[in-house]
């Protein structure tokens, strides 16, 4: 209920205050003692008067658009700020992010941290940027920004995630993450795409770093139920019979079930 007040202030005044409660200066109503401050101050939002939210959303762009000129401020200040501006919307912000991050050497200031949060903000707000911008980006920090750029480029082209895959670093973390980016890509596609994809990725993971190619080769395992069906599946998935690799798959499943 704290931020009713707001609803009595004007414009300067809210970005006073949003500005003080990213830094943790002024109270701000949490569900846990722990919470970050731009997730308590989502979940109070939309209790506010229709033209404080506009000026709270006005107010939070303000703040990112005056970081993105000078790139200073507190790794967890600028965190929360730029996750507050993903959770509010906000895609204006996307060109000015972008960017700034295409020049982030002239920022010598900006924390490590606080530029792979740039590059996640952009996923967060759903600008597609052009692949060159996250080769650009790998140019700069491969190992930083890894991540960010399998999953900007596989936003844009399912092809141009794949044929990036072997141009990361060989890092386990940056395996775990693939899987992870890789997995949910796969889920929301139909399943004769879905194979198609997965025999793109076995052709793939031959040219892999070992720790991208391990996590590759686990992802297609989880997408294969089954002890015995990999190999068939992977038979059919090769040749495209997409009803050979649903019988096995619904077979596989059949078995598990009554185990």
């Amino acid at each position: 209920m704290v931020m009713l007040h707001l609803d009595q202030l004007s414009f300067n005044e809210i970005r006073g205050w949003l500005f003080d409660a990213l830094h943790d200066r002024v109270p701000v109503p949490r569900l846990a003692p722990d919470e970050p401050p731009d997730v308590a101050i989502l979940a109070q939002e939309h209790t506010l008067a229709r033209a404080t939210r506009r000026d709270l959303a006005r107010a939070c762009q303000d703040l990112v658009l005056e970081f993105t000129k000078h790139g200073e401020g507190g790794v967890s200040y600028v965190d929360a700020l730029l996750r507050l501006a993903a959770g509010l919307e906000l895609r204006p912000l996307a060109g000015p992010l972008a960017a700034m991050a295409l020049r982030f050497s002239e920022f010598p200031m900006t924390a490590l941290e606080t530029r792979q949060a740039i590059a996640l903000t952009l996923i967060d707000l759903k600008e597609l940027q052009p692949l060159e911008f996250w080769r650009t980006l790998l140019k700069q920090d491969a190992q930083a920004f890894a991540g960010a750029a399998l999953s900007g480029t596989l936003a844009r082209s399912w092809q141009a995630g794949v044929a990036l895959l072997p141009e990361l670093p060989d890092d386990p973390m940056l395996g775990s993450v693939a899987y992870v980016i890789l997995e949910q890509t796969l889920e929301d596609l139909p399943l004769e795409k879905r194979f198609t994809c997965l025999h793109e990725i076995q052709e793939v993971r031959r040219a892999c770093p070992p720790a991208l190619s391990a996590a590759l080769n686990r992802l297609l395992h989880e997408f294969v139920p089954g002890e015995r069906a990999p190999s068939r599946l992977r038979e059919a998935i090769a040749e495209s019979r997409f009803d050979s690799a649903r019988e096995v798959l619904g077979k596989s499943m059949k078995s598990r079930l009554a185990a």
